[in-house]
């Protein structure tokens, strides 16, 4: 009798257990465009955002939409770093984070002007302090969780 007891008790605790489990938390990014972060940033503030953009190397990595307007410095432009979590994986192609510290570093100056339509997927920060004291003090940045280039790079014309 204990047997059977203890037997049911051990059914009803597995079939309560996926019951009782947490379930995880799927973040699923918003699809929006450089120019809805541009125009209302606020709303977006630390949300996982998906966007397609041209990645452009200037003096960092920087991400723009030519349907927004592109004039060097626009203020549709957004800085995107790679997720500091895993510093060893950057999801940024080399091309686009390349760092000198040479005064005259042939390979800096290829990749500089570099470009490529890209989607990017990472947590977008409205105001983050500027890598490039020429964009201001802060500006807009993704922090990238994922890029995925979608077409070959080529210089900015």
């Amino acid at each position: 009798m204990v047997a059977a007891l203890c037997f049911l008790a051990g059914l009803l605790a597995h079939g309560l257990w996926p019951a009782l489990r947490p379930v995880p938390q799927i973040r699923v990014p918003l699809t929006v465009s450089i120019c809805e972060l541009a125009r209302n940033p606020s709303a977006f503030e630390g949300q996982l955002v998906r966007i397609r953009a041209v990645l452009y190397r200037d003096a960092g990595p920087i991400l723009y939409d030519p349907t927004c307007g592109w004039a060097g410095a626009n203020p549709t432009a957004i800085s995107v770093a790679a997720d500091t979590e895993d510093v060893n994986i950057s999801p940024l192609p080399e091309w686009a984070t390349y760092t000198s510290f040479c005064g005259n570093d042939p390979h800096l100056a290829a990749v500089t002007g570099l470009q490529a339509d890209v989607i990017v997927v990472g947590i977008f920060r409205a105001s983050a302090p500027a890598a490039n004291a020429a964009y201001g003090e802060h500006q807009p940045r993704i922090i990238a969780k994922g890029v995925y280039q979608l077409s070959p790079t080529n210089k900015q014309r």
